[in-house]
């Protein structure tokens, strides 16, 4: 029972507009998947209840997000399985195969990708060092990165491109859609 994130995505938008998803539902959206990339990153042994050195995904993507125990109601004629209308339930990554384990290095906490090993990218949601392959070591960043394209993608309605969209834009359109509310 649940929704991968692009089905929750465009389900709100259709309920609420593109770049119209209240702020409320898009916080609980966002705390999940970081409460989900923090379980990633510091992998806690379940019997010695020990933090380990987690794994960086690399592929954060609506695709790849799905919400346990989800439901979005755009018609009232819906089955529905809550009195709420959007229910946002428990992140889950799929598709690790891009992950890399994180090391201890000197620069801190890097995943390393090997030179022959495949770099994969999503436009859109991939961090700039990787779309412009500019290293091989990868810190959890690179997540975040990807959460935030998520996040800009829910308040803007468009995909972000890193390279197209400034800072000042993204903060009009936060203005104008908090002026909305």
């Amino acid at each position: 029972n649940g929704m991968f994130l692009h089905e929750v995505i465009e389900a709100l938008e259709k309920k609420y507009g593109a770049g119209n998803i209240p702020y409320g539902i898009q916080y609980d959206i966002l705390s999940s998947l970081l409460r989900t990339l923090d379980g990633l990153h510091n992998i806690k042994d379940r019997y010695t209840k020990k933090r380990t050195n987690g794994f960086v995904h690399m592929d954060i993507q609506p695709s790849n997000v799905f919400f346990e125990n989800t439901q979005v109601v755009i018609d009232a004629t819906e089955n529905v399985t809550s009195d709420r209308e959007v229910v946002i339930g428990t992140a889950k990554f799929i598709d690790l195969q891009s992950a890399l384990p994180l090391k201890e290095s000197k620069k801190g906490l890097v995943a390393i990708r090997q030179k022959d090993e495949p770099s994969f990218v999503t436009f859109g949601y991939s961090a700039p060092e990787q779309v412009h392959f500019s290293g091989y070591e990868f810190t959890q960043a690179t997540d975040v990165y990807q959460v935030a394209a998520i996040a800009a993608r829910m308040l803007t309605g468009v995909e972000i491109q890193f390279s197209d969209v400034s800072y000042d834009k993204l903060v009009k359109k936060m203005a104008d859609n908090h002026a909305k509310e």
